[in-house]
């Protein structure tokens, strides 16, 4: 939403944008699609919306020919495809127009028949980190463009008047609780931290703050283990921004990235970084400047980063300086500029 509505702002006077959101029927009503897509600030920064609503047990021809319909009434020159789904629609469309597919997540389907039934279509693709690039390029002939997000922060006003509610030392995770995000090693963490300095187990508090399927688990596996104290979670929250400001450091434990926006929201933040070197994450910031890098698998370098930065504050105020200039690298109007030249 933000970033269609940037480019619809910045659009020059002979760039029409438009944007079709797909949703199935019974997953959200369309007052519930248009509230989550921000739809009226869209179309205050008139960008031309259109929903395209279908059936969970429709067929795929079905699906790709109500999509069809759609894109034919808008007449657009270039689509910019954001999902595996509507990029299939293109295709099976028989759609002439140029097609750019951003594709968000590092999870690639590369060597899937999918992903070859695809690649035919798309004239263009986006990703969000040289990683995922270089993995792209072995696989298709298409030009792969790395555009790196675009990042919408707070003003510094509806931030800079937090004080800290919490007078323990706070490690924050956000994230979808999904397997390839691998939060089960903060559990394993805190429980290594745990060991090698008890003194801080009344210090210390890691926040894990989202949702998703393994959210149950998680818990479970929480209890079991006597972590309550020490690991919270804290569900899926709109005042991100608020809580990163209220915590210590930043924790990234990931087996699979792209390049995650949570980590960009917490440099902007202030935090010193921890994170995996997993995707694009190495390329947030430098290891030793805004933070630390650890390899996914390494509980112990986890801990040793926590604990030096808990125990040095020295440390700790200049990854915190540094932490603020790396999100200047991922503005909103860099992201718009670079998607702007693709599509040209």
């Amino acid at each position: 939403e933000t970033f269609v509505t940037q480019l619809a702002e910045h659009q020059s006077s002979h760039l029409k944008v438009s944007i079709i959101v797909i949703f199935q029927a019974d997953e959200l009503g369309l007052e519930r699609v248009k509230e989550r897509q921000h739809v009226a600030r869209m179309e205050a920064a008139g960008v031309t919306v259109q929903f395209l609503k279908i059936a969970k047990n429709a067929c795929l021809l079905s699906k790709a020919y109500s999509y069809n319909r759609a894109l034919a009434a808008l007449k657009v020159t270039v689509v910019n495809s954001h999902t595996y789904r509507a990029t299939l629609f293109h295709r099976l469309g028989l759609r002439r127009e140029p097609l750019v597919y951003t594709h968000h997540t590092a999870i690639l389907f590369t060597s899937s028949a999918k992903f070859k039934f695809l690649d035919g279509t798309v004239q263009h693709y986006i990703v969000n980190s040289c990683a995922g690039a270089e993995t792209l390029r072995k696989h298709t002939k298409s030009p792969v463009n790395v555009v790196y997000h675009g990042v919408t922060f707070p003003s510094i006003e509806a931030v800079a008047a937090q004080i800290k509610e919490n007078k323990k030392f706070i490690i924050i995770h956000v994230g979808s609780l999904r397997p390839e995000k691998r939060q089960d090693r903060i559990l394993d963490i805190a429980e290594a931290l745990r060991r090698k300095r008890p003194d801080l187990e009344e210090k210390i508090l890691f926040q894990i703050v989202g949702n998703g399927p393994l959210m149950s688990e998680l818990s479970a596996r929480s209890r079991a283990r006597g972590l309550c104290n020490l690991v919270e979670f804290s569900g899926e929250k709109d005042d991100v921004y608020s809580l990163l400001g209220q915590s210590d450091v930043y924790l990234q434990t990931s087996d699979i990235e792209g390049l995650p926006i949570s980590l960009v929201e917490a440099a902007w933040s202030g935090l010193p970084l921890v994170s995996t070197t997993a995707g694009g994450c190495t390329e947030v910031f430098e290891d030793g400047t805004a933070g630390f890098y650890v390899e996914p698998g390494d509980i112990d370098g986890y801990v040793s980063a926590i604990i030096r930065i808990y125990d040095d504050s020295e440390l700790a105020v200049r990854l915190k300086l540094d932490s603020k200039k790396v999100a200047e690298n991922f503005n909103m109007a860099h992201c718009c500029y670079e998607t702007l030249r693709i599509y040209k």
